[in-house]
């Protein structure tokens, strides 16, 4: 199963970096989910860069141009076709779900935010 919104992408010609603040870095911890998120900061670089629309000629002054897709794909697999055939409820389908590498539209969102494809204000008015 796949679910996908799309989101304005930020102009690359003006976007601007920015250092979140401790307040907005729990957010997006709690939006992405604790454990997984410290999972994937262990990975990566702890100095995380957020970006934010400034705007330009290139596109008019708004801040974006295009737009990006944010992705969820529940993986068709023999354990979770049982459960739907067992009538199992959503929370043992998403715990299953995450067992088996699932990423959420909300949490894609939230890497293309922290690769400055998008902003949050974009992923949080798509997904929540």
């Amino acid at each position: 199963m796949l679910a996908q919104r799309l989101v304005k992408r930020l102009c690359t010609h003006c976007r601007a970096p920015y250092a979140p603040t401790p307040t907005e870095w729990e957010q997006v911890s709690d939006a992405y989910g604790h454990d997984a998120f410290a999972l994937r900061t262990e990975r990566t670089s702890s100095e995380f860069m957020l970006h934010r629309a400034m705007g330009c000629a290139r596109c008019n002054g708004t801040g974006y141009r295009g737009r990006v897709a944010l992705h969820e794909i529940l993986p068709g697999s023999g354990a979770i076709a049982s459960l739907i055939r067992q009538r199992a409820t959503i929370v043992e389908l998403r715990q299953a779900a995450d067992r088996e590498g699932m990423t959420t539209v909300l949490q894609d969102g939230i890497e293309k935010a922290l690769q400055g494809f998008t902003d949050l204000g974009q992923v949080r008015s798509n997904c929540l």
